[in-house]
């Protein structure tokens, strides 16, 4: 478990979207997230990000191919 579930993930996605949005001038942030994981998915679901696509078989961890779900975050204007 060590410095899981702990909120680090979360802070950083915090600071970093404004960060991108505002002071980069970013209009989107985006991300794939291995099928395997659905705690990152929530994370980024949880932090504004929206499932907009998967990758069939499109990672290769040690167990085999698995599929990847892209998600994405829009700035507001």
């Amino acid at each position: 478990q060590g410095e899981r579930q702990k909120g680090h993930a979360t802070a950083g996605l915090r600071l970093l979207l404004p960060y991108a949005f505002e002071h980069l001038g970013l209009r989107q942030l985006w991300a794939e997230i291995p099928a395997i994981h659905p705690d990152s998915l929530k994370l980024f679901e949880h932090n504004g990000f929206v499932s907009c696509g998967v990758f069939k078989d499109w990672i290769r961890p040690p167990s085999g191919w698995c599929d990847a779900v892209c998600v994405q975050a829009i700035t507001k204007d």
